[in-house]
């Protein structure tokens, strides 16, 4: 049987554990906090707008 190993990209330098997926958090967030994720980073993204911090860094 094989066993998937994610990338080393994809493991959390902090806690050792393997990040989720954009599809993963979006169905664990729905099912299990009732929170949209794109809404939720839409939401993130207009308060660091409203509070003037850049999005992309600056050349």
């Amino acid at each position: 049987m094989h066993t998937f190993r994610p990338a080393a990209a994809d493991i959390c330098p902090h806690t050792g554990r393997a990040r989720l997926g954009y599809d993963r958090a979006r169905v664990l967030l729905d099912t299990y906090a009732g929170l949209d994720l794109h809404r939720l980073r839409h939401s993130a993204a207009t308060h660091l707008g409203e509070a003037e911090v850049p999005l992309q860094p600056s050349d």
